[in-house]
């Protein structure tokens, strides 16, 4: 078995080159041979050899089929053959002088076990080029010994047995292509036998157990995989996980907990059109920069109302005023002084002439404040019929929207409201109260 290493070696490149081109053991190549060759080193009660610790180094070969079960896992079946040696000089009393003791196994074992991938998807990528592996295995062994005494005398036995054995290692596999494989490893071999290397030395029956004895097994392989030949039906890569089903995987995606249906970039994060850190789901301004405490809307002139509802959006105002300043005093008191002014001919809806002056600075303050409306209430006494009053005051109110309709106010922003009776605000038994109750009212509003 001197020539193991060479023998294995062009086996290894006559198969390399002879299958280069040819479509490691997969789900598709679920069989592996292997033809592996190597070292074999001893421990036991001798001492050891592991790790080429001493001479002379022994030699083995072996093989095994592989059965693909999964990304983690290979079945196997594995046969190895090779000799182990050993040898160490005793004191021996009876004689008063050393003595040698050697010995010389040839092992055969056929075993069956499992073989623990790292390139499985957890650890590392199932396409992985180099990845390691732990095989583990149990099975039945035969040994052939042939125990030595050197000294004063020479002394020689046999030993042929057989007994169970478990193998646990660790290799490193490098697949060249999808059909051809490389394999280093070395397997260690624990026999259930304390026998076979002849220590403590005796032509009798074996009395003291140390400890059972093993061996080390350091290889090198190639491995064929084997599968259909032909074209195959393309293997569908393995679905990735995508959380929140946005169509961009969790390993992508930089907001894996987007709600669902929600419109989402390359990234898998939600749109944000106007960049203001507010996604458009949650943003009611999407085309403009905003803030989080307006829904992602704006508010320019920062007095609380975001423009979309702010009717002066260019101006600081009131919250109540919709966002435009509150009018002045002096305006409020022109309103005032507007409504106390407005008659009417008697018993008619006519104006008369002398409350002009007072509607035209109404009309003035109109005009400066384009946001503000005006509700034209109308209000009687109880004197007659209350329909007929209603009536009246309807009328009356609608003559006062005409006449500021004519001076250029746009008829949207004013609203005739006749209520004829039905809100006095001073006693109606009373000719004071019932002159204080005929009035017009205008009340500003910024809808």
């Amino acid at each position: 078995m001197n020539r193991t290493l060479q023998i294995i070696t062009s086996l290894c490149l006559l198969t390399i080159f002879s299958v280069f081109n040819v479509n490691a053991q997969s789900e598709d190549k679920r069989i592996g041979i292997e033809i592996n060759g190597g070292f074999m080193e001893y421990k036991g009660d001798l001492g050891s050899a592991l790790f080429f610790a001493k001479e002379p180094i022994y030699n083995g070969m072996g093989g095994n089929i592989g059965y693909y079960i999964s990304p983690s896992f290979d079945a196997m079946l594995m046969i190895n053959s090779g000799d182990v040696g050993f040898s160490k000089w005793f004191w021996d009393n009876s004689i008063n002088d050393y003595f040698k003791h050697s010995f010389t196994a040839r092992l055969l074992n056929a075993s069956a076990g499992i073989r623990y991938k790292f390139n499985n998807g957890v650890i590392l990528s199932e396409d992985a080029k180099i990845f390691p592996y732990i095989p583990l295995a149990w099975g039945y062994q035969n040994v052939h010994s042939r125990i030595n005494r050197w000294g004063v005398e020479n002394r020689n036995k046999g030993y042929t047995g057989h007994s169970g054995v478990v193998h646990f290692g660790l290799g490193l596999q490098f697949n060249v292509n999808d059909m051809v494989s490389l394999r280093l490893q070395s397997m260690f071999n624990y026999t259930f036998n304390d026998v076979w290397d002849g220590a403590p030395f005796t032509f009798g029956p074996h009395k003291v157990k140390q400890q059972e004895d093993m061996y080390a097994y350091h290889s090198l392989g190639v491995v064929v995989n084997l599968g259909p030949s032909g074209p195959s039906t393309p293997k569908m890569p393995k679905p990735l996980k995508d959380t929140d089903n946005d169509g961009v995987p969790d390993k992508y995606d930089l907001c894996p907990n987007t709600p669902e249906g929600v419109e989402v970039d390359s990234v898998g994060c939600p749109l944000d059109t106007d960049r203001d850190k507010i996604p458009d789901y949650k943003d009611s301004c999407v085309n403009e920069p905003g803030l989080p405490e307006f829904d992602g809307c704006p508010d320019r002139d920062g007095d609380g109302v975001p423009d979309r509802l702010d009717k002066c959006p260019d101006e600081p105002g009131l919250i109540e005023n919709y966002g435009c300043p509150d009018l002045t005093e002096e305006e409020k008191q022109e309103i005032d002084l507007a409504a106390k002014g407005v008659y009417f001919e008697l018993n008619s809806s006519t104006l008369s002439p002398e409350c002009y002056n007072k509607l035209d600075r109404l009309i003035a303050i109109l005009n400066n404040h384009p946001e503000i409306k005006l509700i034209i209430e109308g209000h009687t006494d109880n004197t007659g019929n209350a329909q007929a009053n209603k009536k009246l005051s309807q009328d009356r109110v609608s003559s006062v929207k005409e006449y500021l309709v004519s001076q250029g106010i746009p008829r949207d922003r004013l609203t005739p409201i006749g209520y004829g009776e039905e809100k006095p605000l001073y006693d109606n038994t009373t000719e004071d109260g019932r002159r204080k109750n005929r009035r017009v009212y205008f009340q500003v509003v910024y809808e």
